[in-house]
């Protein structure tokens, strides 16, 4: 209905409650709309407020609801606010209302500040002045606490392979004990999806692992190589996880492992050594025995 259509009562009581048709009629049409009003006490608020809710030690703005009809070009317009029938203090950094806004705003919230609000608009018919009220019923309630993801494995940037070799590199996320947000895991190669890189599978992403050790609980999603190649050596692998509150990132270079040089050398020394003192201890050995054939001679007396 139009301003023009609405019908004013005041002040109300609780016998006008019931159901109120509004007919209008053209020479072409008719139409009825009906609406049912329900007059109540001010101390059953409730069966007639408009549910809100906002989070704890957040900042949050309560809506005057339905005001279309009244404000229409009217940008000036300025809403009173109470609490519990108690007029607001605009005053404070508490509160704040801007003229031409239907919103409340609360910062912080703190649990006292749930209750009952009421916002009032004067509103002008026919030269006449009328106050128009809503009743807001505000709910706080408490914001969940959610960990932000922390890979405990791979702890080094550094893992070293031989050519040829397979490979895993676990990657563990630390979930918590009450944290029940979903948790995304996965691998990147120099910024890519595995799959999209590797689609012959030759390296690949494990199954998902869930672990639950003391009371705290991690998921685990392996990288498997079949066989390590060149290549890997120049690609960077990065181990991503994500929830609701942020992301962690763990970057992981695999390095050729090179050959002990000094076990090379002594592998390769150990059998000539070995042949010096087999030769040598036959040449002593044969000294030994001609020196024991000669004997010694002993003059006549």
């Amino acid at each position: 209905m139009s301003q023009g259509d609405a019908v004013w009562l005041l002040p109300t009581i609780l016998q006008d409650s019931g159901e109120y048709i509004c007919t209008r009629r053209s020479s072409s049409y008719c139409s009825k709309v009906s609406l049912h009003l329900k007059v109540v006490k001010r101390s059953e608020a409730n069966n007639i407020s408009y549910p809100q809710k906002a989070f704890l030690f957040s900042s949050e703005k309560i809506v005057c609801p339905n005001l279309e009809n009244f404000i229409q070009n009217n940008t000036n317009y300025e809403l009173k606010w109470y609490k519990d029938s108690t007029r607001l203090n605009m005053d404070t950094k508490k509160f704040a209302a801007l003229n031409g806004t239907n919103y409340l705003l609360i910062n912080p919230i703190s649990m006292n500040d749930s209750g009952y609000y009421t916002c009032e608009m004067t509103f002008e018919f026919e030269k006449e002045q009328y106050n128009i009220t809503r009743t807001i019923q505000l709910q706080i309630l408490e914001q969940k606490k959610k960990n932000i993801p922390v890979i405990v494995n791979p702890d080094e940037r550094i893992t070293s392979a031989a050519l040829g070799s397979p490979l895993t590199i676990p990657c563990r996320v630390f979930i918590g004990a009450n944290d029940h947000s979903d948790f995304d895991v996965w691998w990147l190669a120099n910024n890519s999806y595995i799959q999209n890189i590797y689609p012959d599978r030759r390296i690949k992403e494990g199954e998902t692992g869930k672990f639950v050790e003391n009371n705290n609980r991690s998921i685990e999603v392996p990288l498997i190589f079949d066989s390590i190649t060149e290549d890997d050596f120049h690609t960077d692998f990065r181990c991503v996880a994500q929830n609701g509150s942020g992301n962690r990132v763990q970057t992981v270079t695999v390095k050729e492992k090179k050959k002990d040089r000094q076990l090379s050398w002594y592998l390769a020394v150990t059998p000539v050594t070995l042949a010096v003192l087999i030769i040598g201890g036959v040449y002593l050995n044969k000294y030994w025995k001609q020196r024991s054939t000669k004997g010694y001679i002993v003059a006549n007396s």
